[in-house]
């Protein structure tokens, strides 16, 4: 099993991949995740989908940095079971097998909830884990008791090392002994990175002691790191390994200062060095920090060390005859101890923020790089702490200044969100949402990943829903404080005016040539009157609202759906605009817009195209693209490359201020 949406990993001779299994019969998705070799007749293999939008996450970096090479297909009929299985094959299978043998051990004594949680923490499987206790567990910051890691190993170890004290082992052979449950765990937690990183270096522990050597923890930690890098690149990319190995070196590293320094209460300074290490780390690949996930840790780590190993002791003996009473009391045991870990993750769920989980987007890699490099240096340096200190603020108070004054006036970014229109747009200082898309597009990680946690504004350009379909949701997350629209009575707008204003949202019809003044930037909003009240999708569209944004370094003009006859009605208002150096292309790039008349007014030198890829519609037409490239005009396309990041004014410190046009792929 790959996830909770029964897709399933597939591991060929020469490559590897998620194979989806819409449409399998139940029968055939249990047999499959049990573990077995298959042959199939026909297979097609594509590859995960790649970020569309800076910042977002990237599918196909994630399944690379998992060592998986391809998204999967096969039909049902084109699967065949075979009975045998290849040797290069034995190590992988095992693992997927006794997964399924506990799964339904567990199913058997457990209710669901307790179930899902207790599969959890033994095999890192969350899938049969409720949403609501998921979300619960993420924002109270004790997920991590499901990430199968290196806590694991130690809870899975400590009862055999119980088990092999005895006067009649030897220490070699008692740590011999210690490998064999060790490398099993391993094939059950599927030798998932931040598993592998704990079972290397507890493996190179037990060997050093074995040889008879001194063992150096952080010796092996870089080892198994070199070693996991050399196979799998990619695995810098994934989060579970990422937060193996800070865990790790806070543990080695920053613990021991700790308790030396501050309180020798080991346990309290384990658990703070982890979450000084971790988040920064935290900040920049989740965007969050909770406070009471390292309180709600300390309390947590024994009941779910003591769940660890009691589920893997009560599967075992479950497997034996006339155990079944036993098993029932050590069920109670197990499902008390869910109870109590569920219901501490919902007290932590629930506590607002700075106790609970903040939420801090848009932290960026150089921040974490620098943060960690100062954490390095009073480490290394400990008596320097307050040239440090000095140091540090010196340099935090000179990069402020100089990111302050590097500040572009206006950043847009057209969104990708496939057959539609959504542009985010910081103007010095202020932040506004231009349509919203059809609300297939997740726009809070979009606007997240930029560092947007509310909005001033939001202005629809006309009622169509690949225009408005997301605006639910904006209002909801981003909480606007003004809906801008045009006054026709088109649906559409209607509809979208009802629902801001249910919402607390102030609802701001606009004329021809209103203006709006953002700090340095103002805003003229240009729309054709002669087209209101008259329906029909063509004159929605010409009656669309347009947005011209202009600052003393450059200018951009935001189309909405315009067509010819409403370009010929608005050309004495363009030619007030030229020259324009960027252009929303109307109505995607259809032929029917984007006359020779709009571009002769506005001059544009770039022009965006907001469209799907391999839509319905065929934009952007052929002869719009030739009628841009005629005018020497730079085209950029959503379709062929993303979401396109533009900005005007002060993009570098040191270079000329002007216009500068970024493109995610």
């Amino acid at each position: 099993p790959w996830n909770s949406n029964q897709q399933l990993t597939v591991l060929g001779p020469q490559y590897s991949g998620v194979l989806w299994t819409q449409g399998y019969s139940d029968a055939l998705i249990a047999k499959l995740e049990a573990g077995c070799y298959v042959r199939f007749k026909h297979i097609g293999f594509g590859p995960g989908k790649e970020s569309r939008n800076p910042g977002t996450f990237n599918y196909r970096t994630y399944l690379k940095s998992r060592n998986m090479d391809y998204v999967c297909s096969a039909k049902p009929q084109d699967i065949q079971v075979e009975s045998s299985v290849p040797f290069r094959y034995w190590m992988r299978l095992p693992g997927s097998i006794l997964r399924s043998c506990l799964k339904h051990r567990l199913e058997k004594y457990m209710t669901q909830d307790s179930f899902g949680l207790l599969q959890g923490v033994m095999t890192g499987d969350t899938g049969s884990l409720s949403e609501g206790d998921t979300l619960a567990f993420r924002a109270s910051g004790l997920s991590h008791l499901m990430a199968v890691s290196g806590t694991h190993v130690v809870y899975i170890l400590a009862p055999f090392q119980k088990l092999f004290r005895g006067k009649k082992l030897s220490y070699r052979i008692r740590n011999v002994l210690l490998l064999f449950p060790l490398f099993l765990f391993w094939g059950i937690a599927d030798y998932t990175p931040s598993v592998t990183r704990a079972v290397w270096m507890t493996a190179g522990i037990l060997f050093a002691r074995i040889l008879e050597r001194p063992p150096d923890g952080m010796n092996m930690l870089t080892l198994s790191a070199a070693v996991q890098m050399l196979i799998n690149p990619f695995v810098l990319a994934n989060s579970g390994f990422l937060m193996s190995y800070g865990a790790a070196c806070g543990i080695y590293w920053v613990a021991p200062i700790l308790t030396k320094k501050i309180c020798h209460l080991k346990t309290l300074m384990v658990g703070l060095s982890v979450q000084i290490v971790l988040t920064p780390l935290m900040l920049y690949l989740f965007g969050t920090v909770s406070l009471i996930g390292v309180l709600l840790t300390m309390v947590a780590s024994v009941p779910a060390g003591i769940l660890c190993g009691g589920g893997y002791l009560f599967a075992v003996l479950s497997f034996l005859p006339f155990m079944d009473r036993v098993c029932q009391w050590i069920a109670y045991l197990l499902h008390a101890l869910c109870k109590f870990l569920i219901g501490l993750a919902n007290i932590g769920a629930r506590l607002p923020p700075p106790v609970g989980q903040m939420r801090i987007p848009g932290v960026a890699l150089w921040v974490v790089v620098i943060i960690y490099t100062v954490l390095c240096l009073f480490l290394l340096f400990p008596k320097q702490w307050k040239r440090i200190a000095a140091g540090t603020v010196c340099f935090a108070v000179i990069t402020a200044f100089f990111s302050l004054v590097a500040t572009p006036v206006l950043q847009v970014l057209v969104i990708d969100v496939g057959q539609g229109s959504a542009t985010l747009v910081q103007a010095d200082g202020y932040t506004g949402l231009i349509d919203t898309g059809d609300g297939a597009t997740n726009l809070e990680e979009v606007l997240y990943a930029q560092g947007v946690t509310e909005l001033d504004f939001v202005a629809l350009t006309h009622g169509h829903s690949d225009h408005t379909g997301g605006l639910q949701e904006v209002v909801d997350i981003f909480s606007p404080k003004v809906l801008y629209l045009s006054q026709n009575q088109e649906t559409g707008l209607l509809e979208a005016a009802r629902m801001a204003e249910d919402a607390g949202v102030t609802v701001c019809p606009v004329s021809n040539g209103e203006q709006l003044h953002l700090g340095d930037v103002t805003v003229t909003f240009v729309v054709s009157e002669l087209f209101f009240r008259q329906g029909g999708e063509s004159m929605e569209n010409n009656g669309s609202l347009n947005l011209h944004f202009t600052c003393l370094y450059g200018s951009i003009l935001l189309c909405g759906d315009l067509e010819n006859a409403a370009e010929v009605a608005l050309e004495d208002t363009f030619s007030l605009f030229a020259p324009t150096d960027l252009l929303l292309v109307p109505h995607h790039g259809s032929k029917n817009g984007c006359s020779e008349n709009l571009l002769s007014n506005i001059l544009p030198k770039y022009a965006i195209i907001s469209v799907g890829l391999q839509n319905a519609y065929g934009h952007p037409a052929p002869e719009t693209i030739a009628r841009l490239e005629d005018f020497g005009v730079q085209v950029y396309r959503t379709d062929v490359g993303g979401g396109i990041s533009v900005r005007i004014g002060r993009t570098h410190l040191f270079r000329k201020k002007g216009i500068e046009v970024w493109q995610t792929l």
